[in-house]
């Protein structure tokens, strides 16, 4: 028969209300580290929304300045360059927005005290 008193009843139902509280404090902060992560991805794309802004800026006030002449260049090359290299810098600001805003926010693993079984697979 079972020989637990009613002493042992209350320390097991306190133990499992002190985990369930750690339970939900987890969870709480899970929360809020998402909350974080999406707040500094929102920051981190309006800054190179504004970075691609001013480079496209930038270029298109350059080629109305070399067309006037008001900026002249003796090799025909530099524009070109000038041009093709800021268009470069959009492309790999575009990877970066993709690669790294536009992913899922990191797992957390959720604290567990129960173990699981592990399986076997055969051949």
């Amino acid at each position: 028969m079972n020989n637990i008193s009613p002493h042992n009843y209350s320390i097991v139902a306190a133990e499992r209300a002190n985990i369930e509280s750690g339970n939900a404090k987890l969870e709480s902060l899970v929360l809020e580290e998402k909350s974080d992560f999406l707040s500094l991805r929102k920051w981190w794309s309006k800054a190179l929304l504004i970075v691609v802004y001013i480079i496209v800026v930038f270029d298109m006030v350059f080629l109305v300045l070399v067309g006037l002449g008001v900026l002249q260049y003796h090799d025909e090359w530099l524009v070109r360059l000038i041009l093709a290299g800021n268009f470069v810098e959009v492309l790999g600001l575009a990877k970066i927005v993709v690669d790294f805003l536009f992913k899922e926010p990191p797992k957390f693993k959720k604290a567990s005290t129960e173990k699981t079984p592990t399986t076997s697979k055969t051949l």
